[in-house]
């Protein structure tokens, strides 16, 4: 067993094994920056997608990758779809408490009167 490669390099090797259909989103999420950065500079998704398919990067179909990216142009800023392969771990925890909805699931009869 090869250690000193990582967990997901294996893990990817495994994945092109079984099914290189399910590498798709974890290339397309791998890649992510990069692919927003070329939309932002202009370039369409057609274009990327072609380039991405023709270097043998991508296996899958334009529709496939056109859901992926919509999906991960719409994930929050802190969210694992969004996080840079780059940044060597998961986003830090805000410092204060957002205002926003938190759910409770056990009803406060004050609040429903």
């Amino acid at each position: 067993m090869n250690q000193a490669r990582s967990l997901s390099a294996r893990v990817l090797d495994f994945a092109e094994k079984a099914a290189p259909s399910s590498t798709n989103r974890v290339r397309i999420v791998a890649l992510g920056p990069d692919i927003l950065r070329a939309i932002h500079d202009g370039w369409s998704m057609r274009m990327i997608w072609k380039t991405l398919h023709t270097e043998g990067t991508l296996t899958c179909g334009y529709d496939t990758f056109r859901a992926h990216v919509k999906r991960l142009m719409n994930a929050p800023a802190g969210s694992q779809a969004a996080l840079s392969p780059k940044s060597g771990g998961p986003p830090a925890a805000p410092s204060a408490p957002s205002s926003g909805f938190t759910f409770n699931p056990i009803p406060n009869l004050e609040e429903l009167i």
